[in-house]
């Protein structure tokens, strides 16, 4: 994110290929922040497009402090990340390339302390 903050109107988009129909995968949301960001958690409407042209409009709530106001995830100096589970054993019909488009839905149209966006896919065996 430029300058740390994210705008709303920002969509950060990855193209991830799928080359095996045939198995299920597990993705997971991976956010980098800053301890100034001023929240306690960060909501976000996650768009996915399968290869076969279908839609899904997910609504995430990623937490960054636990119960007791402590940091959740892995900390380096003043900068957390969180590893968020968003999907788990999703099939895909058809090989090729899976669009994910990720938007904040915070009540603030810019958004600071948040220094990258992430999504990992795992093939699961």
């Amino acid at each position: 994110m430029p300058n740390q903050t994210w705008n709303y109107d920002s969509i950060v988009h990855f193209g991830v290929p799928i080359n095996d129909s045939s198995k299920f995968y597990r993705l997971w949301l991976v956010i980098k922040h800053e301890e100034s960001y001023p929240y306690a958690n960060l909501w976000l409407k996650v768009i996915t497009k399968c290869p076969c042209g279908a839609i899904k409009v997910d609504t995430v709530n990623i937490w960054f402090l636990d119960q007791h106001q402590r940091f959740i995830g892995t900390g380096i100096g003043k900068t957390w990340t969180v590893i968020w589970p968003f999907q788990d054993s999703v099939k895909f019909p058809t090989n090729g390339i899976m669009d994910v488009y990720i938007q904040h839905i915070m009540r603030k149209n810019n958004i600071t302390g948040i220094k990258e966006i992430g999504l990992i896919v795992d093939k699961l065996k």
